[in-house]
């Protein structure tokens, strides 16, 4: 048994992103694939059983994992894949205090999906589990033409219950893009902002989509956003209401983000991989403007222009008094 900082990279590197089930908080315990679909395990197939415990939870508990297989005669017709949305768990994402409501977009571009499904081949979406933590408030899969797949609203952490489709399943091609929106509330943050992380009191995006047929090397669909003020989300300042706002509006008008797509795993002992990586520019849409701009001045600063603003009201003050003064003596002439 490992921890996240003791277990080897090769074992967790080929490993990490060929998942197989995910399971969250308040979620079924049992699980069934559609008619003529299975799960193809081989005798060498490797299992990795990650678990993210709570913060007040040991990382030595011991934990288990029980499976039933059902061996058949012959392989089922279609193999099943899982593919994860959203973005990497250590990723840029931070989320303000003091804020009732701040959007997090990620996105799985249709470069990405052509890629790997060509013009010719189907996924067959079966059952999609949206996972976030304890600040998510809403979260909510669409397609290219902002269609609702599937909205969770409110979002509860301990009930993150996977959603089964009936027949017919949902069919994601090579024409479609997809967007996972996750809405957090760090209302109840008064002082520092909240990183993204495999802890509960971190935060998540993320989807994985349970599918066949299985297409090959194509385990992730995911984007990090590319912040221009990236040195600004820390904890290292004190964060007030206007700073929180002025950091929101600037986080959710980004239009910049990295996709990436396919696998992480490493060919042949090299450092090439076959995880796709592009930068995209989004069109920002429905930016709402704040009533009020937050800009952080040296004090030295403020206490200068304050002083001119003075100084000049002062001057005129006195130069309409002379005018004014000059204009009564000229009438007493008359």
């Amino acid at each position: 048994m490992y921890n996240a900082y003791s277990m080897p990279q090769s074992v967790y590197r080929h490993c990490q992103t060929r998942i197989i089930v995910a399971w969250a908080q308040g979620g079924q315990l049992e699980y069934s694939y559609p008619p003529s679909t299975g799960l193809k395990l081989t005798s060498y197939t490797q299992l990795l059983l990650e678990v993210h415990f709570e913060s007040f939870i040991s990382p030595d508990h011991p934990v288990g994992l029980r499976l039933r297989f059902f061996p058949l005669q012959q392989p089922p017709p279609y193999e099943i894949g899982v593919l994860t949305l959203g973005t990497l768990a250590k990723s840029p994402l931070f989320l303000p205090p003091n804020l009732d409501s701040i959007r997090f977009p990620t996105y799985c571009f249709n470069d990405c999906l052509r890629s790997f499904l060509g013009y010719h081949r189907t996924m067959n979406v079966f059952s999609i589990l949206v996972h976030a933590h304890r600040r998510a408030i809403r979260i909510v899969l669409e397609d290219e033409n902002r269609h609702q797949i599937i909205d969770r609203n409110p979002f509860e952490f301990h009930r993150q219950k996977t959603v089964f489709f009936t027949q017919p399943y949902l069919r994601i091609n090579s024409t479609n893009e997809l967007s996972l929106l996750c809405y957090y509330s760090t209302k109840n943050d008064t002082h520092q902002g909240i990183y993204g992380g495999h802890d509960s009191n971190d935060e998540m995006c993320q989807a994985f989509l349970y599918y066949y047929p299985k297409i090959e090397s194509f385990p992730l669909c995911l984007s990090v956003p590319i912040y221009k003020n990236k040195h600004l989300l820390n904890n290292d300042q004190n964060w007030t209401v206007k700073q929180s706002l002025a950091m929101k509006f600037e986080l959710e008008s980004n239009v910049d983000h990295l996709g990436m797509c396919g696998d992480n795993i490493y060919l042949n002992h090299s450092n090439q991989s076959l995880l796709q990586t592009k930068f995209y520019r989004r069109t920002p849409e429905n930016i709402r403007q704040y009533s009020h701009l937050f800009i952080p001045l040296p004090l030295s600063f403020v206490t200068l222009l304050f002083s001119l603003i003075l100084i000049s009201i002062l001057y005129g003050y006195l130069i309409i008094k002379r005018n004014l003064h000059s204009f009564v003596r000229d009438c007493s002439l008359y």
